[in-house]
């Protein structure tokens, strides 16, 4: 992913240049409607609420770009990320990217670039904090978006299998631009490398992949994963004036710390 790595940025500064990408015909299969008919593409915790109530969360719709057009030279790259993409899922790294498809397992996917296991039990505090503002991050920061451009997924437009059949049926009619697993690992990096800012360079790695995995898999093209980081990072800064996060916040650094001050002391 080379080449998609370095003009990740060159895309964001010249978005507004952008075409907006045709529509994928309406029909049922909303984000909402797909967690619903499919507890494996529920985050962590399904009955998590948003620390944002409604209309006080960061809107992507409002931030982002449209998406590159069909044809448009920016469409090429996307293009040129999916055959590199293809290539990667036929080894590990494919095996790697359907694992980071299950929203479920997002936040412990994160544990050893966090250097602690994160998990309902080991940490409630973080896996709490992390499966909250997942709501936020997956939700509200990309569904209009996703609604109103209606961008047809790599997968679709190709007629070519992804790396995770079982999700397609799910995705097919669903909006590609932007991403929300992007969108909910980025955010999550950015949280965690606060919380633990010693093994940022590792968890920001992470965060990264994760979206890199949607490429691969064919869920989605490379302008999809950019702007869902891109939605992530304005939520997560929205959010640093939540109440109830940075409440949040506090509790996960705390056990963090008192988990780190244990490990310390058993290793004396």
């Amino acid at each position: 992913m080379k080449i998609c790595a370095l003009s990740a940025c060159l895309l964001l500064l010249s978005a507004p240049a952008m075409a907006e990408a045709p529509q994928a015909p309406a029909g049922p299969g909303t984000a909402v409607q797909r967690e619903q008919a499919d507890p494996t593409l529920q985050v962590s915790a399904p009955k998590a609420i948003p620390f944002s109530a409604k209309g006080e969360g960061m809107e992507g719709l409002a931030i982002l770009p449209p998406p590159p057009g069909i044809g448009s030279v920016r469409f090429l790259h996307d293009e040129a990320c999916y055959k590199e993409g293809l290539l990667e899922r036929r080894g590990p790294r494919g095996e790697r990217a359907a694992k980071d498809a299950d929203l479920r397992t997002m936040a412990e996917s994160f544990s050893e670039a966090f250097g602690l296991e994160i998990s309902k039990g080991n940490t409630p505090a973080i896996y709490a904090l992390l499966s909250r503002a997942a709501r936020d991050l997956g939700g509200m920061s990309t569904r209009a978006a996703k609604k109103h451009y209606q961008r047809v997924r790599p997968f679709v437009l190709y007629n070519e299998p992804t790396c995770l059949p079982e999700e397609e049926i799910f995705t097919r009619k669903t909006g590609s631009y932007p991403s929300s697993h992007s969108s909910r690992g980025w955010g999550m990096a950015l949280i965690l490398a606060e919380i633990n800012p010693q093994n940022r360079e590792a968890i920001f790695k992470r965060g990264y992949e994760i979206g890199q995995s949607r490429v691969i898999c064919g869920f989605h093209w490379q302008s999809d994963v950019d702007a869902g980081r891109m939605a992530a990072a304005a939520t997560v800064a929205v959010l640093h004036g939540n109440e109830g996060f940075l409440k949040a916040m506090e509790k996960a650094k705390a056990e963090f710390a008192g988990k780190k001050s244990r490990a310390q002391d058993t290793a004396r």
